[in-house]
């Protein structure tokens, strides 16, 4: 069986974890890690099937047509490196970091471990993302 919304919470409030729940939409949570220099805002998202953590990672304008390439390249080495959490391109170019699990019986412990992982690796990958958009000169 699924988990349920008051799960998502229980898991939240069990961990301390700052969060709100967001208007209008049934099964989101937003929340924000980081600094404010350097911060990752995520969403929480329940389904019947899927407990998704979502993040836009870099706005498609932030990063110049020259590094596109190059970016692909980073990002496809980051989901080798990272097998729980995925970053990938939306359909407007914008830099999205994900991790899913099956909805059903998603326990405490994973639930913290992804939530967690989603975080850690963001902000931890963060840098490596910028270093390749602001390189100058050839991929």
């Amino acid at each position: 069986m699924a988990i349920g919304p008051e799960t998502v919470e229980e898991y939240l409030d069990a961990m301390d974890w700052q969060y709100r729940r967001a208007e209008g939409l049934e099964g989101v949570w937003l929340t924000r890690v980081g600094t404010e220099a350097l911060g990752l805002d995520l969403q929480i998202r329940l389904n019947p099937h899927w407990l998704m953590i979502v993040g836009i990672y870099l706005r498609a304008e932030q990063v110049p047509e020259s590094r596109r390439e190059a970016l692909r390249a980073l990002l496809l080495e980051l989901n080798h490196r990272f097998p729980l959490v995925k970053f990938g391109l939306d359909e407007d170019g914008d830099v999205r970091i994900s991790t899913e699990l099956p909805a059903a019986d998603v326990s405490a412990t994973q639930f913290r471990t992804a939530l967690q992982m989603t975080t850690l690796v963001g902000l931890q990958c963060y840098r490596e993302c910028l270093d390749v958009i602001m390189k100058e000169g050839p991929q």
